[in-house]
């Protein structure tokens, strides 16, 4: 953003994501001429096409050197009235992402909002479950197999929600005799898997999916409102072993109420599930959120020095910041460094690419 003006002063800069909703004052601090707040094809159009900013929802502007906001805009209600993203604007064909098995990859998403409370989210894209039809979904696949991808990244937050739509999505795939591998990397519910949907997933193109338990210990689980049971993370990777999807898991350490001995749970939940990627992070509690707000009352101290809030939010109580690298340590030398994993991977991915992933899952976990 900073090289951007300097190359290039008079270009105005737009920001949008989940950062402008949590911290936009601290956003437009820098040199920016405008955020969007929610979703943003009609407030980045609206800002595209009329001079007054002010009469435009979704807007964060600064006026007269005072920051204000015009107001919430409406989510989109028909999903299926968006145009399609346009990949002939950009050169996909040179991005990569490292779970593959085909490339080029491009990314699709077919639904917006979970209704579920985990405490850590922020929602950015809202509590209500709205979804692109099943005819609206392959036509996107269609266009984008014509202009030459091979696999799609579903980067839905919830797309098994509604199952009997996933499931008419995979039937047309089928019916349609389309060649197309994809994958669920983003995450989907334990428990809204079952042998059923994840035979037709299998049989549509689907090799990997995302669960994420984000903890090992009962009690955690339970606080952060996941809403479902370590039994249906167990249930639903015997199911993708059985069927040969290649399951990636994430986990959470560190929430504040935790010890060495919540966290060492974790680590052996994750053992038991025996998922092929395992991804352990450190809690980190974004402004807004219910997490974030339960430490503000205990009076953590939560400022982030830098904007892309991938540094420590607070010292934990319990344990010392040398102990918790070690522990992030020991969760991925005990899940991942087995010689059998580690030939799984190297069957999927190409050498570059399972360095990449490595060094990904050092810099995410703060090693």
């Amino acid at each position: 953003m900073i090289e951007s003006k300097k190359k290039s002063p008079n270009t105005k800069i737009v920001l949008g994501g989940p950062l402008v909703k949590l911290v936009p004052k601290k956003l437009l601090k820098n040199n920016i001429y405008a955020l969007v707040q929610g979703e943003a094809e009609e407030t980045f159009y609206q800002l595209l096409t009329k001079n007054n900013l002010e009469k435009i929802p979704g807007l964060w502007i600064k006026k007269n050197n005072k920051i204000m906001f015009t107001g919430k805009s409406r989510p989109v209600q028909n999903l299926d009235s968006l145009p399609f993203p346009d990949l002939t604007k950009i050169p996909f064909k040179k991005y990569n992402i490292v779970l593959k098995k085909k490339k080029p990859v491009a990314s699709i998403v077919t639904s917006r909002g979970c209704p579920y409370n985990c405490i850590f989210c922020d929602h950015s894209l809202g509590f209500k479950f709205r979804a692109r039809s099943p005819e609206n979904v392959i036509s996107e696949i269609q266009k984008n197999l014509n202009l030459g991808v091979k696999e799609f990244w579903i980067a839905d937050d919830n797309f098994t929600m509604d199952m009997k739509r996933v499931e008419d999505i995979c039937d047309l795939i089928i019916q349609k005799n389309l060649d197309i591998s994809f994958s669920m990397a983003n995450g989907v519910r334990a428990d809204r898997l079952d042998l059923r949907i994840l035979k037709k997933l299998k049989k549509a193109g689907c090799w990997m999916l995302s669960i994420s338990p984000e903890t090992g210990n009962n009690d955690s689980l339970k606080k952060i409102n996941k809403g479902f049971s370590l039994n249906d993370a167990l249930i639903a990777r015997k199911i993708c072993k059985k069927l040969e999807i290649t399951v990636m898991s994430n986990f959470i350490l560190g929430f504040p109420w935790e010890d060495e001995k919540s966290i060492i749970q974790t680590i052996n939940f994750a053992k038991k599930l025996d998922a092929d990627i395992n991804h352990f992070c450190r809690a980190i509690p974004f402004p807004g959120t219910p997490l974030w707000n339960s430490l503000k009352k205990i009076n953590y101290s939560l400022e982030d020095k830098g904007l892309n809030f991938g540094g420590l939010k607070y010292e934990h109580p319990r344990i010392s910041e040398k102990k918790f690298k070690y522990l992030l340590k020991k969760a991925y030398w005990e899940t991942m460094m087995k010689p059998r994993k580690i030939i799984h991977l190297s069957k999927i991915l190409n050498f570059k690419d399972f360095i990449d992933l490595g060094k990904y899952a050092l810099v995410t976990g703060n090693l």
